[in-house]
């Protein structure tokens, strides 16, 4: 008979001098993403004075960062507002749907400053349930003081058009609100309809030919649309859309047992001749 597959955190309680537990204490899910999070966002500020290294000996620390694509986002994210700025000679704005706690602005912080520039605006946008995490970790930066998050927690079309119509780069950062509990609200289809400025999306996607409804460890169920159909809806607006596609990235936080493969999709369309190393017209996969 076969056994089910379950996942939990916690710890279990011993008496004293006992080998023999007597209880286990589960950690819930919520502290499990704010620890996640609040983690990897301190490791990046810690980068960022320098304290450490960027390149990482400790194999702990490299696997911890990644189960993440917040560096890879921010990396394309910060080449393409360079680009941006420098053309436009002014300030820019970034605005980021479901930053979290901020982890890809944290990022891009870094990689700005290792550039010498001044720090850009930017606003956020996602759950309220994000929203005090992510002003209490972001005040205390006293080096970047310009940031706003709004609390919205059914995002509309609407939303982003107004985001997009404020902003010099729009990410939408649909992988990062895969990973949370509450349900998208928005697709990636949405980001077709905004094409007031540079956009960057990161979505995670199934190499099948339809859409697949996976599993995560935490025992929801999400679904996953197949990558060439995102590929082609895209194209399909004529604009010239670049991708990137990191195969197999974070499978982990899915449960086994799907026969479809699947992965992390970067794509980004920008006016003007920007391009960004890494990124492609197409994307080649076997499925």
């Amino acid at each position: 008979m076969p056994k089910d597959l379950s996942w939990c955190v916690g710890k279990f309680a011993y008496p004293h001098g006992s080998d023999k537990p007597i209880n286990f204490m589960e950690l819930k899910d919520f502290m499990l993403d704010d620890a996640f999070d609040f983690s990897h966002l301190f490791l990046v500020r810690t980068m960022r004075r320098s304290v450490i290294a960027e390149e990482f000996s400790d194999e702990g620390l490299k696997s911890f960062i990644e189960r993440d694509d917040a560096s890879e986002l921010a990396s394309a994210g910060a080449k393409l507002l360079k680009q941006i700025a420098d053309r436009s000679g002014k300030r820019p704005v970034v605005s980021e749907v479901y930053p979290g706690v901020g982890v890809t602005y944290e990022y891009m912080k870094l990689m700005w400053e290792r550039d010498g520039r001044e720090p850009f605006t930017y606003h956020g946008i996602g759950e309220s349930a994000y929203g005090r995490k992510f002003i209490t970790v972001q005040a205390v930066d006293q080096d970047w003081r310009d940031f706003s998050y709004a609390e919205v927690d059914t995002i509309s079309i609407h939303n982003i058009e107004e985001m997009s119509e404020r902003s010099d780069l729009l990410i939408i950062n649909l992988n990062r609100h895969f990973r949370s509990e509450a349900a998208a609200t928005i697709d990636a289809g949405a980001c077709l309809a905004v094409m007031k400025s540079s956009v960057l999306v990161s979505v995670r996607v199934s190499e099948s030919d339809e859409e697949v409804i996976r599993t995560t460890i935490k025992g929801i169920e999400r679904r996953l649309p197949a990558l060439s159909q995102i590929i082609e809806s895209f194209l399909a607006t004529g604009a010239p859309w670049r991708f990137k596609y990191l195969p197999g990235f974070d499978e982990g936080f899915m449960l086994p047992g799907a026969n479809e493969r699947a992965g992390i999709l970067l794509a980004y369309v920008a006016p003007g001749q920007v391009e960004v190393a890494g990124f492609s017209e197409t994307v080649k996969f076997s499925n």
